[in-house]
């Protein structure tokens, strides 16, 4: 009896390892967050976009992905910049990965500093400095036994990290260059042979869109962007966007995720403070059609 339970132990301690593995190492270079809306949060990804056109605004995204899947993958993210006078934007980034037992919130404070190039041309440039709060969690395992499995070990830890980023605006024109994260750190260390160690590695993001003016009369504009993630050693993915604005006041959109997704946007504002996104997308690769579309919810208020 206790060399079956001796067995079982095993097998849950194999598969909890090849799971973080996989979700540590090979969904679509996603050590760091995946969200469709991105045009709404840019300063997680570049801090020199925490204050364009010297606005103030705050934004809350919330994301689950694979809704016929327990335990999937959820992104709960917050961004606030401020034009802070003298060409200085401050701001505040704090995004939360949360998949099965494992947790990781990275906690960033932004500046940019904004420099006039001529009368169309502008460029931010920008620092990010925080730290990445990871933590798993195996109290909640279920074994066969009523000894708890040493090897079952939860982790807790700080990592500090610093980013960097420019971007630049000429017109109806922007391009975004970013890595917000520039250390590679590690989130679980060995102790005693027990937990294998997992490696963070930078990740570059860059941008590029225009504002088209399709009707001035009626304010309908076409924002196309587009959206790149790389990583050393995984693959790279794309978003390819298209949003279609009336008047500021109602947006529809469209992204395709290079062979990953399709999703669709809709942004609705309230009232000229307040607007409200949701966004809708279905899986391409024929291994994920079957855990369910994922959703996502934004918020965002300026002030």
């Amino acid at each position: 009896m206790h060399s079956y339970k001796s067995k079982e132990m095993k097998k849950i301690y194999t598969v909890v390892v090849l799971l973080m593995i996989v979700i540590s190492s090979n969904l679509q270079a996603q050590q760091e967050s995946l969200i469709s809306q991105y045009t709404e949060q840019m300063s997680l990804f570049n801090p020199a976009a925490v204050s364009i056109g010297e606005s103030s605004k705050l934004s809350i995204l919330h994301r689950r992905q694979w809704q016929g899947v327990a335990d999937a993958p959820t992104t709960t993210s917050l961004t606030y910049g401020f034009y802070a006078g003298k060409n200085v934007g401050l701001g505040l980034s704090v995004i939360t990965d949360k998949v099965f037992i494992e947790q990781s919130t990275f906690v960033g404070i932004d500046y940019s500093y904004r420099l006039q190039l001529d009368e169309q041309s502008t460029l931010y440039l920008g620092l990010k400095g925080g730290g990445n709060f990871y933590s798993v969690n195996t109290f909640n395992l279920r074994t066969y036994g009523y000894v708890v499995d040493p090897s079952l070990n939860s982790i807790a830890n700080f990592t500090p990290n610093i980013g960097f980023g420019a971007y630049y605006t000429r017109g109806n024109f922007y391009l975004s260059l970013g890595s917000p994260r520039l250390l590679s750190t590690e989130r679980a260390t060995e102790n005693n042979g027990r937990v294998a160690s997992s490696r963070d590695r930078m990740h570059y993001y860059s941008s590029v869109g225009y504002d088209f003016i399709v009707n001035e009369a009626y304010n309908l504009r076409l924002r196309p962007s587009i959206f790149a993630r790389s990583v050393i050693g995984s693959p790279s993915s794309v978003d390819f966007n298209t949003m279609l604005s009336l008047d500021d006041k109602f947006t529809l959109g469209a992204t395709y995720r290079t062979s990953t997704s399709f999703a669709g946007i809709v942004q609705l504002a309230i009232n000229p403070n307040l607007m409200l996104g949701w966004t809708y997308e279905v899986y391409s690769e024929p291994e994920l059609t079957n855990t369910g579309d994922t959703m996502e919810f934004l918020l965002s208020y300026k002030f």
